[in-house]
């Protein structure tokens, strides 16, 4: 798991806008969002804050000398969480809207999601003609 950064590379700032090429962008961690939520429709902010501190603790991500309790590191964990959230709904609306997508990535991407089998997340895979 990596930064959350839009399609050109810079971080989420806090107002951004979720384009569809942000979501190719940022693949694995909708997919790990999508597999930890279980097809909860709402996630808050300060859960998947906390999920992401948790998950740098645990695997020890952080640089030496960093520590979860920082309120530094408890701001970018939110800014994450607040980005992941958004682009976790854009994904959700975007599967059930449209059967197909004419971007390779982002059909990688919801055949991913469709595997996992979670609610809320299904669409049908057949080509639209």
């Amino acid at each position: 798991m990596t930064f959350l950064v839009d399609f050109s590379g810079k971080l989420f700032t806090k107002n951004a806008k979720v384009t569809l090429k942000d979501l190719s962008a940022n693949s694995e961690a909708i997919v790990a969002c999508v597999r930890g939520s279980k097809g909860v429709p709402h996630l808050s902010k300060f859960t998947l804050q906390k999920a992401l501190v948790a998950f740098y603790s645990k695997y020890k991500l952080f640089p030496e000398g960093v520590y979860a309790e920082i309120p530094a590191v408890q701001q970018w964990a939110l800014k994450q969480a607040e980005a992941l959230k958004k682009m976790v709904g854009k994904v959700r609306k975007l599967m059930r809207r449209a059967p197909s997508s004419k971007s390779h990535r982002l059909q990688r991407l919801r055949e991913r999601i469709s595997a996992l089998r979670v609610p809320g997340y299904e669409f049908t895979t057949s080509k639209v003609a």
